[in-house]
């Protein structure tokens, strides 16, 4: 069975009641330096060829082609989504999204609808000063290849399909972020900052609501500097959820049963990460139930895609 990003009946939805001063937040507190090693993945990874794409931010993979990756950049870039052929590097297309705009993208996520739709969401919420009042999320069905030209790689404008947009405030103000996933169970979105002493976790409704809407703070967990995320059903039908700094990859399981605080107040495992990019940002799990991550251009290295698979 494939890893995948299904959205099943919500009898677990994460409630979206908390904030800063109450009193049920969780905050994680295990040694993060003392993290048990997984034995799930193989401790090599594949690589794909030089990408030319220069601040690779979030990626996840093509639903229904198995060498393709979905890629954005954040700051500096047009709204634009990438298809990437993993096998060469090539950039099979650039979509420029009308209807959204590029601030500061710092990660992607995916589910499936209950509609059978695969959703990409694209996390706008980079803020490195902390001075955005509010940042931005949009979500649409993935585009397939019948929706544009597959000929022509260069970059051509598209009209993405059921556009939703969150414009999201923080309830303690702004918050530098770069780490985005979605509940596969529920299709509701988390956020985890990057620039705080713990990395906190801030959850924001599954669907945006007419006037934008405040993230609702959950709690902390000891690590900071988190640059990417994801979460997915693993080939038993277990959540997990993926974070990532520049030097380390973590992996959190979250039983069905439980709610994402339970999950975050277990000590995660410590994944392989050999060798170590230069500027590491994006993760995302595989459609073989692997993990794939990638790194930003930098000075003249351009990023390959790393792709750990099971033992």
């Amino acid at each position: 069975m494939k890893l995948t990003h299904v959205l099943l009946l919500c009898f677990t939805m994460v409630s979206c009641t908390k904030d800063p001063d109450d009193s049920n937040e969780f905050m994680a507190d295990y040694d993060m330096n003392g993290l048990i090693q997984s034995v799930r993945y193989k401790d090599a990874p594949d690589f794909s060829p030089t990408i030319s794409i220069d601040e690779a931010s979030g990626m996840i993979p093509c639903s229904y082609w198995d060498k393709g990756y979905w890629l954005i950049n954040d700051s500096g870039d047009g709204p634009h989504l990438y298809l990437v052929n993993s096998t060469t590097g090539k950039v099979i297309k650039t979509l420029s999204l009308m209807g959204c705009q590029n601030v500061d993208w710092e990660d992607l996520a995916c589910y499936v609808s209950s509609n059978a739709d695969m959703r990409l969401l694209v996390a706008d919420i980079g803020d490195n000063n902390a001075n955005r009042l509010n940042v931005k999320v949009y979500s649409f069905d993935e585009p397939h290849f019948s929706d544009f030209d597959t000929i022509n790689s260069q970059w051509e404008s598209f009209q993405p399909q059921e556009l939703k947009t969150w414009t999201i405030s923080y309830p303690d103000g702004p918050r530098d972020a770069e780490a985005f996933f979605v509940d596969p169970f529920s299709g509701q979105p988390f956020i985890v900052t990057k620039r705080t002493a713990r990395a906190m976790v801030y959850s924001i409704p599954a669907n945006p609501s007419v006037g934008g809407d405040t993230a609702y703070y959950l709690g902390s967990i000891p690590t900071q500097f988190i640059t990417g995320a994801d979460c997915a059903l693993d080939d038993q039908g277990v959540r997990r959820i993926l974070l990532r700094n520049y030097g380390q990859l973590f992996e959190w399981v979250w039983p069905s049963a439980s709610g994402i605080d339970e999950a975050f107040m277990h000590p995660p495992t410590i994944l392989p990460y050999d060798p170590i990019e230069p500027q590491g940002e994006s993760i995302c799990y595989t459609l073989n139930n692997g993990f794939s991550v990638m790194s930003e251009k930098v000075d003249t290295v351009f990023p390959v895609i790393y792709q750990y698979s099971l033992k």
